[in-house]
């Protein structure tokens, strides 16, 4: 293991990028699925930021016989898995959702021994996912949701929860770069699809108001994912206050500046009254014009 390492660290070092870049290029597809099957079987977080660990330690106090989960955005099913460790325990039934096809067809060779888990290759809008949920027999009272589809998470979400489908516990991720009080969602768009660049998903203040209306609390903020719990299911939970959270859990991380280097120029959006950033957040977003959903709220 340590010369793999060594190995490693002398072909990093030595080895000039464009010529990794080219070996990069030219690596075979196979050998990324020899390398996520290997990893897979890794006993470890698999989720981005500790989401996995939050989720379990949340279920030690069900004591739970069934458990179900579904995740929406799954991606290969290994990277920033928040629920590989959940397909791989056979106590848990669920349902993996990924549209991209190269991605898709990574999870479902990942997955393929996994027999629990049903994979399906389809894009999740508010206006099917009903539909999907219904004809995959996902419990009403499901478990766990996790939500990573870069557009828009929060329309998805209000449309499962408005449709009667309960879960105990829903980690969405979070467009960490806008602060509370700051309410911001991108409006859905059959046509939309992630460009790669600051518009995608929702605020923190904006998914907390979503969930609130559903009778569900604020767990827990972790850099740009939100932990959300049904108080009917945790009625002893204290919510969280959105400004702390956020504090706590991405303004005043340490190595924040680090984790999230692409967010370089919209740094200064942590230092503006909210009146200053609802002017700077419609100049950024002034191509995306009528597609997304911006204002002050309270805590």
């Amino acid at each position: 293991m340590l010369f793999n390492k060594q190995i490693n660290y002398w072909y990093r070092k030595y080895v000039p990028i464009i010529i990794q870049n080219l070996f990069k290029n030219l690596k075979p597809d196979f050998y990324d699925y020899f390398l996520l099957k290997r990893m897979s079987k890794k006993n470890m977080d698999f989720s981005g930021h500790g989401e996995t660990a939050a989720v379990k330690a949340y279920l030690k106090d069900l004591n739970l016989t069934k458990k179900y989960f579904v995740d929406i955005g799954a991606s290969d099913g290994v990277n920033s898995s928040a629920t590989l460790e959940f397909a791989k325990d056979t106590e848990w039934g669920g349902l993996s959702i990924e549209f991209d096809q190269k991605k898709f067809s990574k999870l479902k060779y990942v997955y393929k021994s996994y027999k629990n888990v049903n994979l399906l290759n389809k894009k999740v809008t508010p206006d099917n996912v009903e539909v999907i949920f219904t004809d995959a027999r996902v419990p009403k009272n499901l478990t766990f949701i996790n939500l990573d589809v870069d557009s828009y998470d929060l329309e998805i979400i209000n449309q499962i929860l408005y449709s009667g489908f309960r879960p105990d516990i829903v980690s969405i991720e979070i467009n960490e770069k806008i602060p509370p009080p700051i309410y911001f969602s991108v409006i859905y768009d059959e046509e939309h699809f992630w460009k790669g660049d600051h518009f995608y998903g929702c605020s923190i203040a904006a998914a907390n108001e979503v969930f609130r209306s559903h009778n569900y609390i604020l767990g827990e903020f972790k850099l740009n994912n939100a932990i959300f719990l049904n108080y009917d299911i945790f009625p002893k939970k204290i919510t969280k206050n959105i400004q702390d959270a956020y504090l706590e859990g991405y303004k005043n991380v340490k190595n924040r500046k680090e984790l999230f280097k692409y967010n370089y120029d919209v740094e200064e959006l942590l230092q503006m009254s909210p009146e200053e950033s609802i002017k700077f957040i419609d100049n950024l977003f002034k191509k995306y014009k009528g597609k997304y959903q911006l204002r002050i709220v309270g805590n």
